[in-house]
């Protein structure tokens, strides 16, 4: 009896505890309630606005080559995708007609010469003649007749200088003709480039018909030529930096510079400017499109905003800063927008917590979880 007794005092015991536990966990705490957010630091940085176009990428210059002479193709040096230099021969036209009709031009140059020389000769003496014997008619001493005859002579001497300086003229200009020819005929490169055509093949007639034999591009420097609006003409000038966007060889940035900016409007009523690009590595051909890049406002050394962040109410803006997981409201001032990101010019400080997820959710005094680690 006394072992139940015992027994039943302690299942007493027992129950009257858990009673006890029971009515203490009955009266839970209610934690405050807390906003997820995100937030990022604060620092200081740069905002642009850009006006965007786009045109065709060129070569900055551009070869032609088509021969002044027709005939067969005697050789060809390069092929398509060469490089040359300013100088290097490309291909020679036959000019051995040429060579051959200047060998007898140079000897007939070569009469003419002799026949202005004789007549030169000729003229000095019938001009010693003529002015002896006026004296000695003036004197009565000869004939009428006879100064006749001696003034004619010296008239046909002046004749005949003429005639023989014109027929030297005449000669040099076909020895100069013919010496052009020949060296129209050998066709050289007029510029440091790369070979983008070649039309012609050794042996075959000169024909031009299926564009030109040859051309040349110097792709050293690109240009892409744009069409701006009136709307930004009056904010860039020669030799301003621009950047370009060329998605088919990087998806980095080119920097290029103003070359030219007309001063008026096309048919279509926007100005033609012309951008240069370097094109050292060679990897932007010709043909190629750009996005060009043109700076229309900036904001240094202030603070980038998000925009879809930024509270307009009442003719006030404002953002949500956490200061120990707490929102806190602050009135900003702004600047430059370019539609995702704002310069803040006035109202924060360098190293707070913008509140850049979760901000529609809270207000002033809300308590905030931050679930990016960034507190």
């Amino acid at each position: 009896m006394k072992h139940k007794r015992l027994g039943c005092m302690l299942i007493a015991g027992v129950m009257l505890l858990m009673s006890a536990c029971s009515t203490d966990s009955g009266e839970k705490i209610q934690e405050p309630k807390k906003t997820p957010v995100e937030v990022i630091k604060l620092t200081k940085g740069e905002v642009r606005t850009e006006f965007v176009f786009s045109g065709k990428l060129n070569a900055s210059e551009v070869a032609n080559l088509v021969p002044m002479v027709s005939g067969k193709v005697d050789a060809v040096n390069f092929e398509v995708g060469d490089e040359v230099k300013a100088g290097d021969i490309l291909f020679v036209v036959d000019n051995d007609s040429y060579i051959n009709n200047l060998s007898s031009a140079n000897a007939a140059l070569k009469a003419a010469d002799a026949g202005v020389s004789a007549a030169e000769l000729g003229l000095k003496n019938a001009t010693t003649a003529y002015e002896n014997n006026k004296i000695l008619y003036e004197a009565g001493a000869i004939s009428k007749s006879t100064f006749d005859q001696i003034e004619l002579s010296y008239e046909q001497a002046k004749i005949q200088v003429d005639s023989a300086k014109a027929q030297r003229e005449a000669s040099a200009a076909q020895v100069a003709t013919l010496n052009d020819t020949i060296d129209e005929s050998v066709v050289e490169s007029p510029i440091d480039g790369v070979v983008t055509a070649c039309n012609v093949k050794a042996g075959e007639i000169m024909n031009t018909s299926n564009g030109y034999p040859f051309t040349v591009m110097n792709m050293a420097n690109m240009t892409v030529n744009v069409s701006v609006t009136d709307a930004l003409i009056n904010k860039i000038a020669k030799g301003d930096p621009v950047s370009l966007r060329i998605s088919s060889v990087s998806d980095e940035t080119f920097e290029g510079v103003i070359k030219t900016v007309s001063p008026a409007a096309n048919y279509s009523g926007t100005y033609d400017v012309q951008i240069e690009v370097p094109n050292e590595s060679g990897l932007i051909k010709s043909g190629m499109f750009a996005e060009v890049f043109f700076l229309s406002e900036k904001a240094k050394d202030v603070f980038v905003v998000p925009k879809e962040v930024i509270f307009n109410e009442k003719n006030e803006s404002y953002v949500y800063i956490n200061e120990n997981g707490v929102a806190v409201k602050c009135v900003i001032e702004t600047s430059v927008d370019n539609g995702e990101e704002v310069a803040v010019t006035e109202g924060l400080k360098e190293g707070m917590s913008l509140i850049v997820k979760g901000h529609n959710y809270v207000e002033e005094g809300s308590l905030l979880n931050v679930v990016n680690g960034e507190e």
